[in-house]
């Protein structure tokens, strides 16, 4: 166990994982009144739920909780004070947006023998007349052994009660958004953190004297004093010390310490994200104030001051953090996280029980030794080999996905009207996936993000899904999501890839992945085949043409009729047509652009390959191309792309100039504003604001080109992998060559502010053919080329043409070549030769029937 965990002493989790809770829904103190004056701990949930604990180490059991009941509003803080007149006992007030309550906790005798059980009565309420945000009690005015209550509405109200009797309300100036307030009792004042990341400090007195007690009046507070500080204020405390008071603030990057007149006396600057604040001193050490800090990193750290002494790992991230004494532990740290996860803990280390047994020597037996070695070699090259399974293969997930979509589209298109500017009658279809999430640990596992990815322009109902828990082993949660296309791109791919990200028990983080395909007809209808396009392919197979109604079954009404011609209508795109030849085992895809035939052609091969798996008549399914690849058509679409590249440098540059000249004319027009004696603004104002239109204009541009963008880039991306899948047919490209061929020629084309698919395919290609294509030992050469953006694609095209021609000749993309086996490739017949030369002359000759 690590040094640096907090001790679990007791732990438990409050209610279902549907409840929410936060920086008040957690109190510490003697609520039932007990001579023993030990704590109890009062958890009140934004549900409306309050529940009491009484902590016990050794586990969380049954009878620990003590009282459970479900109020009529949401908890949005718990305070405890003496707020009833005629008793110092402690009582309960529960703040709700709109009512304040004080209740009464009395420790019932219970029949049985093991434990006391509570009861909850309602002393007094007061209605708010706004929405409540926080409030704070204490004896304001200087009164003794009383407890008053303030109010903090959302629009800077404060309401005082002074028991069961309303007293006064006070507006506060300039105020904009709500902040943590507490009340000083040394100088009878209320600090209040304000949205300028100010903390002001009013005075009772002069809060009382500008009250507005007939509710009609408007008239607003005078702050006593105001100090910046720099950053956004978590929280306060106040801690008392034998000689002085002093205010601990926390941040979201500071940690302060000030004095009641509002002096900076320490500052730290914190290098983590914090959560919650809580700060004390001991009666052992009263002069040292000591600080709790909890992280969003699920830490604990504790500062004397400001210099940190300890740091502690917690199961959770708290919202809030308290300190008890309890019937066997005094001085238990109790958290609490928004989900609901209590956690009571302390700090130290556990003494270690164990005793390291003495050696015993043994004499050495060589033979044993020899054969173990053997069977530890053995188990080593299995593992390297894939034979045995490694420890990460062997660790269960804790958490397992699984996704199943319908068989059928949608009955009626699940995409909103408000998403699509279109009519009812044309939306686009849609599909429903189904996603199961199964939690196999006996933990709950907690902060699950589930992210679906797809191919632009298919779009998700649901991109990206938080689940803040899921429950013990067993439980199964299933959610719905419908995918659809917008109509206006290419679709490059059909494949969904859905990851989970969580944290497993050993607090380490944990991903899984599972994907699926989308069904063709999502983004193509049957239709009419067209007789003349401009690009046409050709594929050979070694067996019979197949009914195309029997491969697209969805595409056409009957599917029993042999359809030798078959036409595919992208949604919002062009037509792409299917030929099946009846003399020779042939099939032609055919279109008007050149990039809509990839996602067809590589459907229609594997639908075919299952097609014969499935029937099993003996010999293997084999397509083969004829070539030429169509590299004109392919490098016309690597042009557009880079052009439009340079379209939005170009576009960068004329707004950095803009934005640059903007900065300079408001410097200009801000030192004339400045100047005692104004001078002329020599038509500054215009020029101020032709070139505020210029921006707004060039934006709107860039915003045009990033969207042209991305359509040359799916086109992109659709062209190479109809590319891939030419080049494997025509050379026969096993398995192995073909991922290197795709990863180096990709067909992701992702842009980033440092370079583009350009620069990265050219520098895959170019050490393609310095290594594994190189013709010649002295032709290899490791470097890599440096990814800059060039002028133009020439050098691109001429490389991935070069890399075409040395596959034709019998290269290898996983293996370097013999020089006598290029030699030997370039012996061949010429009629072979002039059949797999690969042609650049953008015509695609047809071949007769």
């Amino acid at each position: 166990m690590s040094l640096f965990k907090a001790r679990d002493w007791s732990s438990t989790w409050c209610g279902s994982s549907e409840e929410e809770f936060d920086y008040g829904s957690l109190s510490i103190a003697n609520i039932d009144n007990d001579p023993s004056q030990f704590d109890k701990v009062v958890v009140g949930s934004l549900n409306g739920i309050i529940r009491i604990y009484v902590a016990q180490h050794g586990g969380f059991k049954p009878e620990d909780l003590m009282l459970e009941m479900q109020l009529s509003q949401p908890i949005l803080q718990l305070k405890t004070g003496k707020f009833v007149s005629g008793t110092d006992q402690l009582h309960i007030a529960i703040l709700h947006p709109r009512n304040l309550s004080v209740y009464n906790v009395t420790a019932m005798t219970a029949s049985v023998e093991h434990a006391n059980h509570f009861t909850l009565s309602l002393v007094y309420e007061h209605r708010l007349d706004r929405t409540a945000f926080s409030m704070t009690c204490g004896p304001f005015g200087g009164v003794k052994d009383k407890d008053f209550i303030c109010v903090l509405s959302m629009d800077g109200v404060l309401s005082f009660y002074e028991q069961e009797t309303f007293s006064l309300q006070s507006y506060l100036p300039d105020f904009l958004l709500p902040g943590p307030i507490i009340y000083l009792p040394v100088t009878d004042s209320f600090l209040i953190a304000t949205a300028a990341r100010n903390l002001e400090c009013y005075k009772h007195h002069t809060l009382a004297s500008t009250s507005n007690e007939g509710k009609g009046s408007s008239k607003k507070a005078t702050c006593h004093w105001s100090k910046s500080v720099g950053d956004h204020i978590l929280d306060i405390n106040i801690v008392n010390t034998s000689q002085q008071t002093m205010l601990i603030i926390l941040g979201e990057r500071s940690l302060l310490c000030m004095s009641t007149s509002g002096d900076i006396e320490i500052m730290k600057k914190l290098e983590y994200n914090p959560s919650c604040l809580y700060s004390y001193t001991t009666p052992e050490r009263p002069d040292t104030i000591i600080t709790l800090v909890g992280s969003h990193s699920s830490s604990l750290l504790i500062y004397e001051g400001i210099q940190l002494v300890w740091a502690a790992q917690l199961p959770h991230i708290p919202v809030v953090c308290r300190y008890g004494n309890f019937q066997e532990l005094s001085g238990v740290l109790v958290t609490l996280n928004e989900y609901g996860h209590l956690y009571c803990s302390y700090l130290g280390t556990d003494p270690s029980l164990f005793v390291a047994p003495n050696v015993e020597t043994r004499s050495s037996n060589f033979q044993e030794l020899e054969s173990e070695l053997k069977e530890l070699n053995k188990i080593i090259k299995d593992s390297n080999n894939g034979a045995g399974k490694t420890a990460l293969e062997s660790q269960k997930e804790a958490l397992l996905m699984s996704a199943k979509i319908n068989d059928h589209l949608d009955e009626i298109s699940q995409v909103q009207l408000d998403e699509l500017d279109s009519e009812p009658e044309d939306l686009p279809p849609s599909i429903t996936a189904k996603i199961t999430l199964e939690c196999t640990s006996i933990r709950p596992i907690e902060s699950i993000t589930v992210c679906c990815s797809v191919k632009y322009p298919i779009i998700t109902s649901q991109p990206q899904k938080n689940i803040p828990i899921l429950g013990n082993k067993g439980p199964v949660m299933e959610m719905e999501m419908f995918f659809y296309t917008l109509g206006d791109a290419m679709p490059s791919d059909l494949e969904v890839v859905m990851t989970a990200t969580y944290v497993s028990e050993s607090e380490a983080p944990r991903v899984i992945q599972t994907s699926f395909h989308l069904p063709l007809n999502l983004i193509c209808n049957g239709t009419q085949p067209v007789k003349q396009a401009t690009h046409k392919l050709t594929i050979d197979t070694n067996k019979e043409p197949v009914n195309l109604a029997e491969l697209f079954p969805e595409m056409v009404d009957d599917a029993v009729i042999p359809v030798p011609v078959l036409g595919l209508q992208y949604i919002g795109g062009p037509v792409v047509t299917i030929l099946s030849s009846k003399q020779s085992n042939r099939y032609r895809i055919q279109c008007d652009l050149f990039e809509a035939m990839s996602l067809v052609v590589i459907e229609i091969m594997q639908r075919l390959r299952s097609y014969f798996e499935h029937n099993k008549d003996g010999s293997k399914f084999k397509a083969t191309f004829q070539g030429p690849v169509p590299l004109n058509e392919y490098f016309q679409l690597i042009d557009n792309h880079f052009e439009q590249r340079l379209c939005m440098e170009n576009y960068k540059e004329m707004l950095n100039q803009r934005a640059q000249q903007f900065r300079v004319i408001q410097k200009r027009l801000l030192t004339r504003f400045k100047d005692k004696t104004p001078s002329p603004l020599s038509h500054l104002d215009t020029i101020l604001d032709g070139t505020y239109k210029q921006i707004l204009a060039l934006g709107e541009e860039y915003e045009n080109a990033q969207s042209i963008l991305t359509q040359t880039s799916n086109s992109l991306s659709n062209g190479t992998r109809l590319v891939h899948y030419l080049i494997r047919l025509m050379v026969g490209m096993n398995e192995k060559d073909y991922n290197i061929l795709t990863s180096s020629l990709t067909h992701v084309v992702v842009e980033s502010n440092e370079h583009g698919w350009e620069e990265m395919v050219n520098s895959n290609i170019s050490f393609l053919l310095r290594t594994s294509l190189a013709k010649s030992i002295k032709e290899q050469n490791t470097s890599l080329p440096t990814l800059t953006m060039e002028k133009d694609t020439g050098k691109l095209k001429r490389n991935i043409a070069l890399m075409c021609e040395r596959l034709n000749k019998g290269a290898s993309l996983s293996k370097s070549q013999s020089i006598e086996k290029l030699s030997l490739s370039n012996n061949k017949t010429p009629e072979l030769n002039q059949r797999l030369r690969m042609s650049t002359s953008g015509t695609i000759k047809e071949e007769t029937e």
